[in-house]
């Protein structure tokens, strides 16, 4: 099994619990999910009975599923079964069945065989390392944060104000400090001189610098992953310009490995390619 049947597996449950508000199906349908959405460009509906339904990025869709296309639209479809990859373009109708997907009304469906790809082995435990991100007002602390596949690159976070001054601390396992640094703007570069050991945790905060007795601070924890992990990263992670739907499976691995940092840099990538996708905006904010 590829790293793209094994994410479906592995998230398939999450996905539709998780994204229920941006997940809409057929009420009617009560089979397992066959496909993932992997990517969706332009008007693409579910139809019910007369009625139809927009369907969202990361969807679960049944067996028995039909898609309405608009024109220039396209939706991209992951099977948990082959690895398969469908591309179905508009105008016209679909529908999604267990071996594969037909069209209707001149729509056009590309089929992708998952050929050689690379088998990632996913950790039922890694979740476990991804670092809960606390959120203070404004200001929240976005990576590094969970189990990091490669040393970060820098400090980030998010606040309402992008040119304050701010105060940022580095503590490591004993919770002794081993970094101090200050910044104007919403990043700093990680230093240098800092050499993280495998598996160890470390926590790091942000504080806003100002008058006020109350300053507000948001904080997180990481983990340079297991050497395992890091060198599957480096086998599965795709190219700067590789397709859409591939960079998209790549987070959905980030996210079960406990990448949790590393995933939220990747969905907000994909959420700015797909500015009217509110999945992938919510995944981003996640």
């Amino acid at each position: 099994m590829g790293l793209r049947e094994r994410i479906f597996a592995s998230v398939v449950v999450d996905i539709a619990i998780g994204l229920a508000a941006a997940v809409v199906l057929p009420a009617a349908a009560q089979s397992p999910g066959v496909a993932l959405v992997v990517d969706r460009v332009g008007a693409v509906s579910l139809g019910e009975a007369g009625a139809t339904r927009p369907v969202a990025t990361l969807a679960v869709l049944p067996a028995g599923t039909r898609l309405q296309l608009e024109p220039a639209s396209s939706l991209t479809l992951l099977y948990v079964a082959s690895g398969d990859e469908y591309t179905v373009s508009g105008p016209g109708g679909a529908q999604v069945d267990a071996a594969g997907v037909s069209t209707t009304q001149g729509a056009v469906a590309r089929r992708r065989a998952p050929g050689a790809a690379k088998p990632v082995q996913l950790r039922g435990d890694a979740l476990a390392m991804g670092g809960v991100v606390m959120r203070s007002g404004g200001l929240r602390a976005r990576r590094p944060a969970g189990a990091l596949t490669a040393p970060p690159e820098r400090f980030a976070w998010e606040a309402f104000a992008r040119n304050d001054r701010y105060i940022v601390e580095l503590r490591d396992a004993a919770g002794a400090v081993v970094y101090e640094g200050r910044a104007q703007g919403l990043a700093l570069p990680f230093p240098a001189s800092i050499t993280l050991k495998p598996q160890e945790r470390y926590t790091w905060s942000v504080t806003v610098v100002g008058d006020s007795a109350l300053a507000l601070t948001s904080g997180a924890s990481f983990t340079l992953a297991a050497d395992d992990v890091r060198d599957e990263a480096k086998r599965v992670r795709p190219a700067e310009s590789a397709a859409f739907s591939d960079r998209l499976v790549y987070a959905l691995w980030l996210e079960q490995v406990g990448a949790v940092g590393e995933a939220r840099q990747m969905w907000q990538a994909l959420a700015e390619q797909r500015p009217d996708d509110d999945a992938l905006t919510a995944r981003a904010r996640r």
